[in-house]
């Protein structure tokens, strides 16, 4: 291999890059170049070890953090090498598996995602239709069966749970809502978020070839990392090469049943890991490492671990308290005051955060910011992918995609306005439960009159006719084939509605907005702001667009790596 110049790290930094295979584990404190090291590492076992990007799979916490290693990687190896890299989430790894390989565990291929609000929505639904009298609120039920799916228990739980006592004891009211959650999923031909990673994890452990071509796991905030991701993580990394990385000391997520002893558990099962620290922080000052340092220092568990570095000053960390919430806003809004007015401008009000614990804070600091007349903006409102307009976008994909997805169905089968109340919908549903049909089946038998449903008239049936039609169309232009893309979530990425052939995406989003009058309709029912709504739109119809990009990038990819590994068979 060639040489690599590694003189811009540290001394830890180097001896992280240059280990060259096996067990790993990189313990990196807060600001410590960790992001630079994984980069530099695969870098480093490319140019110097030979090491064929196609062979690493990269896991990252969040698809924003997988965006921004590729960059770094690119950079480094430029962009057509780069682009050969496996990266993602949890979620969107193990979805790329399931895409590819779905027949291998009898899964639909075009097989639709539900996130968190749909998943919700459908046990409420089944609360309300098997009228259990549930000890819970809906919430917790979803937490439930996400933390049986996560602890990989069978469907019959009851007899299962004995040492897991706060799951038995609502397992025995919450059971018939999770079978027919289950059924209802399975009748969609959906998975929640929960199922990707069982799923990967069956197709991994049945079917362990599919792994063949990969030989270097890398993994990012190990430290939130759950059981089942473990599991994923040990299968992954079959050929003995993994490196982890993460700090114990940030790990936030144990609501989502992630476990900092994770690093200790990997230690055990594999004594053999190397375990390097990188301590230097290029990020904060004295001050505030001293700080955090006497706070994360009272846990005794902790192993000793000192965060240190090399800058000098900084201002010291003031604490305050008040006797109450309005006291504090005053307080706050009078510093900010007063460090602008004696940065004399320097300083813009756009360089000042207020961080809060959650959003219901903000009413007393926004009412004392309006009332001094401080301009401000509160981020991270609604969430894009939250917004009506592009959940509506969504379902149509979702439906187009998937024509068994009756939750998608429900959302817009009178959107824009076909005159289809929900008393229609509670007779599509009795149809469709009567007959063993899909809702969507339902809509086709209705358009061509070989079923008919009380007090719908012809003009309904117009409009029913009119509306199959066009996802019909859809469908047939969309080839219903999924690309390889990187399947990421609803929330985090278009690629479930990624199409190979012959129309694309992108193609399919702006053929559906045409047909269905989607801006008209904006404009009709949301008057007061349809000109932001329908901006919306058009950012996620270019969203798309550039996807479909990333899906002709990964479809070349994968087939070479089919290629490759037919020629090593041979």
């Amino acid at each position: 291999g060639k040489a690599m110049d590694l003189s811009h790290l540290n001394e830890r930094q180097q001896e992280a890059v240059r280990v060259p295979g096996g067990r790993l584990i990189i313990l990196a404190g807060p600001g410590s170049g960790k992001t630079r090291v994984i980069t530099t590492r695969i870098a480093f076992l490319n140019r110097v070890h030979n090491v064929p990007m196609r062979k690493f799979i990269l896991v990252t916490f969040t698809n924003k953090a997988a965006r921004e290693m590729k960059e770094r990687v690119e950079l480094l190896v430029g962009k057509r090498d780069a682009d050969l890299l496996n990266m993602g989430t949890f979620h969107s790894v193990a979805c790329r598996f399931l895409r590819q390989h779905a027949n291998l565990l009898h899964l639909a291929p075009t097989f639709t995602i539900k996130d968190s609000d749909d998943t919700l929505g459908i046990i409420k639904e089944i609360i309300k239709t098997l009228k259990v009298e549930l000890p819970c609120k809906p919430r917790d039920v979803q937490h439930w069966i996400s933390s049986v799916k996560n602890l990989r228990m069978p469907a019959k739980l009851t007899k299962t749970l004995s040492s897991k006592s706060r799951l038995c004891d609502l397992g025995r009211f919450v059971q018939p809502v999770y079978e027919e959650y289950e059924k209802q999923l399975k009748q969609s031909s959906a998975l929640d978020f929960d199922d990707l990673l069982m799923q990967a994890a069956l197709l991994f452990e049945k079917h362990a070839h599919v792994l063949q071509p990969f030989e270097h796991v890398f993994v990012d905030e190990w430290q939130d990392t759950n059981a089942l991701q473990y599991t994923l993580t040990r299968l992954m990394s079959w050929a003995g090469n993994l490196t982890v990385v993460g700090d114990p000391d940030q790990s936030i997520y144990s609501w989502r049943h992630a476990d900092a002893a994770i690093f200790s558990k990997l230690r055990t099962e594999f004594p053999d890991a190397r375990v390097i620290h990188l301590e230097q922080n290029y990020r904060s000052s004295p001050a505030i490492l001293a700080v955090s340092s006497s706070v994360i220092l009272q846990d005794k568990k902790r192993e000793a671990r000192k965060v240190w570095t090399s800058k000098a000053g900084g201002p010291r960390i003031v604490g305050a308290s008040f006797q109450d919430p309005e006291s504090e806003a005053l307080a706050i809004a009078m510093e900010i005051e007063r460090f602008f007015r004696l940065a004399r401008g320097r300083i813009p009000l756009s360089q000042f955060a207020v961080l809060l614990r959650q959003n219901s804070l903000s009413r007393p600091i926004e009412e004392c910011f309006s009332g001094l007349g401080m301009p401000y903006r509160v981020v991270g409102a609604a969430k894009f992918f939250d917004r009506v307009e592009i959940k509506d976008c969504i379902a149509y994909l979702h439906l187009v995609h998937n024509p068994d997805d009756s939750l998608a169905l429900q959302r817009v089968y009178n959107v824009p306005k076909r005159h289809l109340g929900d008393k229609f919908w509670e007779h599509v549903k009795k149809e469709s439960q009567a007959r063993s049909i899909s809702c969507f089946a339902v809509f086709t038998r209705l358009a061509d009159k070989s079923l008919s449903i009380p007090n719908v008239g012809e003009k309904t049936l117009q409009h029913i006719a009119e509306f199959v039609n066009i996802v019909l169309s859809l469908q047939k232009s969309s080839a219903t084939a999924p690309a390889a893309g990187s399947p990421g979530v609803p929330q985090q990425g278009l690629s479930m509605f990624a199409f190979s052939s012959p129309e694309p995406a992108g193609s399919i989003l702006a053929s559906l907005l045409s047909k269905i009058s989607y801006q008209e309709y904006l404009q009709a029912e949301y008057k007061g702001d349809w000109e932001t709504r329908w901006a919306n739109v058009e950012e996620f119809l270019s969203m798309a667009q550039r996807l479909d990009l990333e899906a002709q990038k990964q479809q070349a990819q994968n087939e070479q790596q089919q290629q490759d590994q037919q020629q090593q068979q041979q």
